[in-house]
């Protein structure tokens, strides 16, 4: 270290300036007349306060930023509101300005993505927001040593609460408006909004908001959703969605990655802290919660933002749902309708056939492993592919379904020639697929069966028991071939392929 360290600041400006002063005169009184070395000595002690003067502005130009920086360090430190300190010069200490905010941010970021992730401990902004409390219980002050409730208690009893009124909502917009309602006067909110992806997945569309006006909720619920003023993939909410992860700026309009727009300026309401949140179905980021300026010194911790991702979780199935039935009863493996709803599925199309008969389908293919023992996720990860390629091959009219290692899939409108055009087409490709596997323990090949009414059967309701005949044959020939069922008579093999 060098010994200078030993000194402030100030004090070696102010040493440098009256030594560079006073070396400079004493070189140059000896130039002057010996008549008038008396004034020269008054210049040279002028020259010196001039000095003194010079390097004090010096020094209070430099420990002034730095002393400012570090209060706020020692604010930070004792986890106090989180202001970022603007230095609009452009000087060096500028450049420490800027370095020091963006740790700041990296680290309340990072620390909230730990703090919200199971089992990990609360930091420092979260334990003295919310201090620790074993009984899971808070003692309200002035209260005597009464307890409150917990607020996570709270908060699950509501989000409870709303899952409950939340289950016969089929008008989004207005379940997604009393939902941001009820976390608003949780977590004491000024307001907040949610926003959808449009089609393209490249603008966003404005769908509910709550307390930023009365007039703009009754638009949306006349008019429908309205666009938005700024692209998906623009500012903080364009992070959120690029990250399919909240992000959350505590410093509000300070924080540099904050985008004015032209609505937010018009709407006359400073943003003093936000939390965005991604509305997620399937992985897919759909839309995106705005939460604004949360009553809090510390901004969202933790807590807070573990809850509002709940409460998108409940508006991701709310959405859902109202996409349709289609949508919401899909099973996670091969993504095709549920066992229980595709037979309701089957139903309706059964009776459709019995007041105006015309021509019905099923197909069947089960997936035959080369062993028994294979891993579940393994297996499951090669059933879904078979559900993509089945998704990729049918009519919109069409319905299918898996039930472990099979699918079925009926075909309103198809005689047993178009059947067997499609269940070829699908044998082909899951044919191809079983051995291309890189696991050879993975190897499948397709055994399928078809079966029609009126042509193979003659009541509607025997398409199963057919199907599965007609696919016990495959397995008993062997070879896996693509089999019709043909009535009372022994099923015959129609237009056979080679297993691989």
């Amino acid at each position: 270290m060098s010994p200078l360290r030993a000194l402030s600041i100030r004090t070696r400006l102010i040493a440098l300036f009256l030594v560079a002063s006073a070396t400079g005169a004493l070189l140059l009184v000896p130039l002057v007349e010996p008549g008038r070395r008396p004034e020269a000595w008054l210049w040279a002690a002028g020259a010196c306060a001039v000095g003194f003067v010079a390097a004090s502005m010096a020094a209070r130009s430099i420990l002034g930023p730095l002393l400012e920086l570090k209060e706020k360090l020692d604010r930070l430190a004792a986890g106090e509101w989180n202001q970022v300190l603007k230095d609009r010069a452009g000087d060096e200490l500028s450049a420490v300005y800027d370095a020091v905010n963006r740790y700041v941010l990296m680290r309340d970021n990072e620390g909230l993505a730990r703090s919200a992730s199971p089992g990990s401990a609360p930091g420092r902004s979260q334990a003295a927001t919310h201090p620790a409390d074993p009984a899971g219980t808070a003692t309200a002050p002035g209260a005597g040593g009464a307890e409150a409730p917990d607020p996570d208690v709270l908060g699950l009893r509501l989000l409870l609460a709303q899952a409950s009124a939340l289950q016969t909502a089929y008008d989004f917009p207005e379940a997604a408006g009393r939902l941001l309602a009820a976390c608003n006067a949780h977590l004491k909110l000024e307001w907040s909004s949610l926003c959808l992806l449009d089609s393209s997945r490249q603008h966003l569309r404005l769908i509910a908001s709550a307390g930023l006006s009365d007039s703009l909720s009754h638009e949306l619920a006349l008019a429908g959703p309205r666009p938005v003023s700024f692209a998906a993939r623009e500012g903080i909410c364009g992070e959120a969605l690029d990250a399919a992860a909240p992000v959350v700026v505590n410093k509000g309009e300070r924080d540099p990655r904050f985008k004015q727009t032209p609505a937010t300026q018009a709407q006359g309401r400073k943003i003093r802290s936000l939390a965005c949140v991604p509305m997620s179905l399937e992985g897919q980021v759909a839309g995106i919660g705005n939460f604004c300026n949360i009553d809090s010194p510390a901004g969202f911790g933790p807590r807070e933002l573990a809850f509002l991702q709940e409460a998108m979780s409940l508006l991701a199935q709310v959405n859902r749902k109202t996409l349709g039935p289609d949508e919401a009863f899909r099973e996670a493996v091969s993504g095709l309708h549920d066992y229980e709803y595709w037979k309701g599925q089957l139903g309706l199309e059964l009776r459709r056939y019995r007041r105006r008969p015309t021509r019905l389908s099923l197909v069947k293919l089960k997936c035959a492993f080369g062993r028994s023992g294979i891993a579940a996720e393994e297996m499951n990860g090669a059933l879904a592919s078979v559900g993509a390629i089945l998704r990729e091959t049918m009519r919109s009219q069409d319905g299918a379904t898996r039930r472990k290692d099979s699918f079925y899939v009926f075909l309103p409108e198809t005689d047993t020639l178009g059947a067997l055009f499609f269940a070829g087409r699908v044998k082909d490709k899951v044919d191809a697929l079983g051995v291309s596997l890189e696991n050879p323990e993975l190897r499948f090949v397709a055994a399928m069966g078809v079966a029609s009414c009126p042509e193979n059967v003659s009541e509607p309701e025997a398409l199963m028991e057919a199907c599965d005949e007609a696919v016990r044959e495959s397995l008993r020939i062997g070879d896996h071939r693509l089999v019709c069922f043909q009535g009372n008579a022994s099923p015959a093999a129609a237009a056979p392929r080679e297993a691989n």
